[in-house]
């Protein structure tokens, strides 16, 4: 009898957990209004991706803690990643990788460094011409 109520939650810790579940549902949803994939492997499916918070929750204030800017949606094996700092990216977007578990496991996982600072230097790109395009086409008066 003791076994079973050491696991089933109490009520004030099945409600902090609901409520972290509900937080993490609409940082997730946050973070992928700014960027909708895993920035590392492409995936797009949002149910199987984390959102993972870049300044940790534990040190989070309220408004940081849900806030879009302060978080990716990273594939779980890369979350695990970034979560023990093993990775990390530059404002640039690149990837940093300087430990050589974390280097193993990304080669094991196909994933190449240098293919993605590539996709993120093309999406920075691609950025930056619709920055120009849109502000050319302010300029234009229209007839």
């Amino acid at each position: 009898m003791i076994l079973i109520n050491q696991q089933i939650p109490r009520f004030t810790e099945r409600q902090a957990l609901t409520k972290s579940r509900i937080e993490q549902v609409l940082l997730r949803n946050e973070v992928s209004r700014i960027e909708p994939t895993c920035r590392v492997t492409g995936l797009d499916q949002k149910g199987l991706l984390i959102a993972s918070h870049i300044k940790p929750w534990r040190e989070s204030n309220n408004e940081e803690r849900l806030d879009g800017s302060n978080g990716l949606l990273l594939s779980p094996h890369i979350d695990k990643l970034f979560d023990k700092h093993l990775i990390s990216f530059t404002l640039k977007g690149e990837l940093i990788c300087e430990n050589e578990a974390a280097r193993k496991a990304l080669k094991a996982w196909g994933i190449d460094q240098e293919i993605i600072n590539r996709y993120q230097e093309n999406k920075r790109r691609m950025c930056n011409n619709i920055d120009d395009h849109s502000k050319n086409k302010a300029n234009q008066s229209i007839i």
